[in-house]
């Protein structure tokens, strides 16, 4: 007699492996920004020219292409190499977002699970509006638009945020764009602890590029943080 095997067990297995394989990476990026904070503050770092000067003259596409392709090291030690913006007023309006490599395959996938699956409710993640005077919000469209016209006529709006210039979490000596959902968040909700920084990799009439770190308490805060960008198109 063939005995069949029940979906239940098969899936929590798959579960467990999962779970390992999150925890093994997030153990690693937390490592990895633990380190690369140390070096930096010991440096006496505030900015590092060696790291952001070879965006100076690049086009917004140029700079986006080329963090697309960066390894979540070297973005994150690109943030730490940058500065916040001025102030709020100087980053408001309508923002495009990426986000960008957090170290592997499967952790980047992660990522766009949690942010287009779960915080954008089964929609991808597109941008942001920055406001100076009220709260800033999270856009989202639905999947497989191809065309902008399709993509601006389906945008939502979701997911609010407080916008502050202030101290950073990851180097309180350094500051951030700082964007805290906390107020707009049940006591149980994933994205209460949710906050992202952002600083700035070229802010002029030549490129409008911000690189950011996203992170949680629940899910190890700053040290397994994830590089997201946003940038405007001129």
């Amino acid at each position: 007699r063939i005995k069949m095997i029940t979906a239940g067990p098969i899936m929590t297995a798959s579960a467990a492996i999962a779970t390992s394989i999150i925890a093994a990476f997030s153990g690693m990026n937390m490592i990895e920004t633990f380190s690369i904070s140390k070096n930096f503050e010991m440096q006496k770092c505030s900015s590092s020219s060696n790291n952001i000067d070879r965006f100076r003259t690049k086009t917004t596409d140029e700079i986006v292409s080329e963090l697309e392709n960066m390894k979540r090291k070297d973005l994150f030690e690109l943030f730490l190499s940058c500065d916040a913006p001025s102030d709020v007023e100087s980053v408001s309006g309508e923002w495009n977002t990426k986000l960008l490599d957090n170290r592997s395959w499967f952790m980047t996938s992660v990522s766009n699970i949690m942010t287009n699956r779960l915080l954008g409710s089964n929609k991808k993640w597109y941008g942001k509006t920055i406001n100076s005077n009220t709260p800033g919000i999270n856009k989202f469209h639905p999947f497989g638009l191809s065309s902008d016209t399709e993509i601006q006529k389906s945008i939502t709006k979701e997911q609010p945020f407080d916008c502050t210039i202030g101290p950073s979490k990851f180097l309180p000596e350094q500051k951030s764009l700082t964007l805290k959902y906390r107020n707009y968040q049940i006591p149980i909700s994933l994205w209460r602890t949710l906050v992202d920084e952002a600083r700035v990799v070229r802010l002029d009439n030549g490129a409008k590029v911000l690189i950011g770190m996203g992170f949680m308490t629940w899910s190890g805060g700053t040290l397994n943080s994830t590089p997201f960008c946003m940038y405007k198109n001129n």
